[in-house]
C-alpha cells in the first residue's frame, strides 16, 4: 500500500519509461483529499474574469506568461488544454517549486499561475493578485466564492491534485474494503478534519469505485493535455 497523487496520473500519460501500467497494476482503495488550485493573475493585467484573460490573450498572443513546478506537471498539462480549447498563445515558465512561482507572480514577473490555492489565496485577500478561478470539480471549501473554471470556462474540467490510497493490483476485495472503512473512518475524525482544512485541503472520501472513476477521467484528460502540449506522441 502507499499515497499515490495527481502526479502519478500525469506521469502515466507522459512518459514511456514507466515500469508499471497505472491503470492495472494498482487497486484503488480511497481518495483522501486534494489541494484545490487557484488560477491567480497579477493586478496589472487589468482582468477579473477568466473570460477577460482568454479575450487579453487573443489580443497579445505569446505575450503572457504563466508559471508552472514544472514541464509535465498538472499545471503545466491543465494551461495547455486550456490554451488549446481556447485558441490561445501563453509563455509556460517552469520554476522549481510553488513559492518561486507565486512570488514572481506577486512582483510582477510572471502574467499567471494556476497554483496551490493555500500559496495564492493570502496574496488574493491581501490585494496583491487577482483570483479568477479554481481548478477544482466544485467550488472548494477554501474559495467558496470564486467561480470553477468548469462553471465559466470549460465544463467538465477538473484540476486538483490529489492524494490517495492503493494497493497492489489482486489485492483481495476483503482487504480493500477494510482498507477504505478504515481511510473513511480516520478522515472524519474530528482532529484529521480540522488540521486538514486549516493546511488548505478539501477532503475527498469515497468508495473504491469511485476512486477509480476519479483516476479514469484523469488519465484521459491528462493523456489529451500530455499531446496538446506535445509531450507525447
Amino acid at each position: 500500500m502507499f499515497v499515490s497523487s495527481l502526479s502519478n496520473v500525469t506521469n502515466a500519460v507522459t512518459s514511456s519509461n514507466l515500469h508499471f501500467d497505472f491503470a492495472k497494476d494498482l487497486a484503488p482503495v480511497a481518495a483522501l483529499t486534494g489541494l484545490p488550485l487557484i488560477l491567480a493573475v497579477h493586478p496589472s493585467l487589468g482582468v477579473s474574469s477568466v473570460e477577460e484573460l482568454i479575450a487579453l490573450a487573443k489580443s497579445k498572443p505569446g505575450e503572457l506568461t504563466y508559471g508552472s513546478v514544472g514541464p509535465g506537471s498538472v499545471a503545466h498539462l491543465a494551461m495547455e488544454l486550456i490554451s488549446v480549447r481556447k485558441k490561445i498563445k501563453l509563455v509556460h515558465v517552469p520554476y522549481p517549486g510553488s513559492p518561486p512561482q507565486v512570488a514572481d507572480l506577486v512582483a510582477g514577473r510572471l502574467s499567471m499561475v494556476l497554483a496551490v490555492a493555500s500559496t495564492v489565496m493570502p496574496h488574493v485577500e491581501a490585494g496583491r493578485l487577482v483570483a479568477l478561478a479554481s481548478g477544482s470539480a466544485k467550488r472548494p471549501r477554501i474559495a467558496p466564492n470564486i467561480p470553477t473554471i468548469a462553471e465559466v470556462l470549460l465544463p467538465g474540467f477538473e484540476c486538483t491534485v490529489w492524494f490517495g490510497l492503493m494497493a497492489p493490483a489482486g489485492t483481495p476485495r476483503a482487504v480493500i474494503e477494510k482498507l477504505a472503512i478504515a481511510a473513511s473512518a480516520a478522515l472524519r475524525s474530528e482532529n484529521v478534519v480540522a488540521k486538514l482544512a486549516a493546511s488548505g485541503f478539501d477532503l475527498l472520501d469515497g468508495s473504491p469505485e469511485e476512486f477509480a472513476q476519479l483516476i479514469a477521467r484523469g488519465l484521459v484528460t491528462w493523456a489529451a493535455a500530455a499531446k496538446a502540449a506535445g509531450l507525447r506522441e
